[in-house]
């Protein structure tokens, strides 16, 4: 785990020359982290290349309703990301719109309709960054 934290687009061949073991157990031990869901492999387009819109939503939730929302939320096509917070029944939302049409149907239209969503707020990317292995 530690070595995947340090270097985690590391090849096989050099993981192993690290741990002192075969690339093939290297490739073995991989899978079993991926197959139990303790590492994963997680991708999303790039907003800038699609001309998308980027915003963070807050969400207050019932405190008998937050997995509800996590997985409404989950199933949303412009939903690339899910975090429940560490305030009391909050959740984040990363969202990719096409516009701001889009973008309000979500957390105006729809959000404000769902029981269990006690409040939500938006707050609009204007300038993303990603790191130079990007």
């Amino acid at each position: 785990m530690h070595l995947l934290q340090i270097a985690p687009r590391i090849s096989y061949a050099a993981a192993a020359d690290i741990l002192e073991v075969a690339p093939s157990t290297v490739a073995a031990r991989w899978e079993a982290l991926r197959g139990s869901g303790t590492a994963w492999i997680a991708v999303h387009p790039s907003p800038d290349v699609y001309g998308l819109l980027v915003a963070f939503v807050e969400v207050a939730t019932l405190n008998t309703d937050r997995d509800a929302v996590v997985d409404r939320l989950a199933a949303r096509r412009e939903v690339v990301s899910v975090e429940v917070l560490a305030r009391h029944h909050q959740l984040m939302a990363t969202v990719f719109a096409r516009d701001l049409a889009q973008l309000r149907r979500l957390t105006l239209d729809d959000l404000s309709s769902w029981p269990d969503v006690v409040e939500s707020r938006t707050a609009l990317v204007a300038k993303g960054f990603v790191d130079a292995s990007g």
